[in-house]
């Protein structure tokens, strides 16, 4: 055996170990799941997307097809600050700007992170959604779902009857506080809603312009 692949075999043997060492908790299990997904009726529009987004891909990917409640109800998935969260004492407080906490907490899962409201603004001129970068991370690392392009023909949805999450707090926060692309025809159809997806967006607002005319 070479040394290659007896390094692959010790980290495949390691990950593994590792999966069997952190409990977690069933989202769905088998097709089907007992959870909600919670939101606040008054929620910004960010975190209204992302329980949509949540709603759909779970469906695709497991069949379970999770309701869109306002009231909190046992087990849910509680978007963004809701007073249920408040309560489970679960908040966005000490998270940066467009980041998320996934909170596992007494047989309910809370994702939220600081949310700017219509009109509102970072103290850098900018926007956040921390909690549908952390749903967007959800639908990513634990049902396995990739946006390889704009439009529904560039979705990898898989198959997946069960999936859980680690019964662990996962806290995290962009790199960059400005994260765009240019030039991807941001008004076509469907880029917008891809961009959201990638995570990309900014707290600090930046322009420029060309120099060279």
């Amino acid at each position: 055996m070479s040394a290659k692949v007896c390094r692959q075999s010790i980290l495949a043997a390691l990950v593994v170990l590792a999966a069997g060492a952190v409990s977690g908790l069933d989202l769905v299990k088998d097709g089907r799941s007992a959870f909600v997904i919670h939101v606040e009726e008054d929620a910004p529009a960010s975190v209204r997307e992302a329980a949509a987004d949540l709603q759909a891909y779970c469906q695709q990917v497991t069949g379970a097809n999770l309701a869109i409640v306002h009231a909190a109800a046992k087990p849910m998935i509680s978007l963004g600050a809701t007073r249920a969260a408040a309560a489970a004492g679960v908040t966005a407080a000490g998270l940066e700007w467009e980041g998320f906490r996934i909170k596992p907490l007494n047989g309910d899962v809370f994702i939220l992170g600081p949310d700017t409201g219509k009109d509102e603004q970072t103290p850098q001129g900018g926007t956040s959604a921390g909690t549908r970068n952390g749903v967007a991370t959800l639908l990513e690392d634990y049902f396995g779902v990739r946006w390889l392009m704009p439009g529904p023909q560039g979705d990898y949805v898989p198959r997946r009857p069960t999936v859980s999450v680690p019964d662990t707090e996962r806290v995290e926060a962009p790199g960059f506080l400005n994260r765009r692309l240019p030039y991807i025809q941001p008004n076509a159809a469907g880029v917008e809603r891809w961009s959201w997806r990638q995570k990309l967006g900014f707290s600090l607002f930046l322009t420029h312009g060309h120099n060279w005319i």
